[in-house]
């Protein structure tokens, strides 16, 4: 496998909120850290301290109602001399059902606790929607 360099997450919606926390995802941390969760909105998932430059975990959300839809993560990089995009989610392929649902989504996708559910819910689109070059 070829080795990415200058990976780059472009978000669908601006601005890019960042959440550095070193605590689980909640409603109410959302609720500070996103302007609007009635708009959609992008937030990059960091841990409390480091470089500010850094990357974490990017997600792309499409409120709905009382509902959320994870949208398309797009992540371009340079491997060899050529450009490489990977599509890592589809379009509104995974749906949570309210903020709780998202945030334990959330909680999952960035490594910080595991989710039975989310685990299931994650190889079901791992192994029936995957786009060539994607992660899932």
């Amino acid at each position: 496998m070829a080795e990415w360099k200058q990976q780059r997450f472009e978000p669908l919606f601006s601005p890019l909120n960042f959440i550095d926390t070193d605590d689980l995802i909640t409603p109410e941390i959302l609720d500070t850290s996103i302007p609007s969760l009635t708009v959609p909105f992008s937030a990059c998932i960091r841990r409390e301290n480091g470089n500010p430059n850094r990357g974490g975990h990017y997600v792309n959300v499409i409120p709905e109602g009382s509902h959320y839809y994870i949208s398309s993560l797009r992540r371009t990089g340079q491997s060899g001399r050529s450009q490489v995009e990977s599509i890592i989610f589809r379009d509104r392929s995974i749906l949570c059902g309210n903020l709780s649902a998202l945030c334990d989504f959330i909680n999952h996708y960035a490594g910080r606790k595991f989710s039975p559910e989310w685990h299931e819910r994650m190889s079901d689109i791992s192994s029936g929607n995957r786009p060539p070059g994607s992660e899932f």
